[in-house]
């Protein structure tokens, strides 16, 4: 995880897309899936959660930047919905690549 976050939309933006990208290859390289399945497909239960932290510098205090759920689905891409965290996005969306 980078040592400071980035100051501006622009960076926060890149550095989120591939903080997402690497997300997304560890959930496939580790084969994680939502834990509840029915008959070899996701149950309507199911739910994804996504969650950003930092490192504070001074005080080594991990806070978090930002945490949402996705609801459904045997596949972690998709629309997340902002759950808690300093920053205000509403949503973040997760692509598979």
């Amino acid at each position: 995880m980078p040592e400071n976050l980035p100051r501006s939309d622009d960076r926060l933006s890149r550095w989120l897309d591939q903080f997402l990208s690497a997300a997304t290859d560890n959930a496939t390289a580790l084969g994680l899936a939502p834990p509840a399945r029915v008959g070899g497909r996701a149950s309507s239960t199911a739910q994804w959660k996504l969650v950003m932290e930092a490192t504070m510098f001074v005080t080594n205090e991990t806070v978090l930047v930002w945490s949402g759920a996705k609801t459904g689905g045997n596949d972690p891409a998709g629309i997340y919905t902002r759950l808690a965290g300093l920053v205000p996005l509403a949503s973040l969306t997760l692509e598979a690549v």
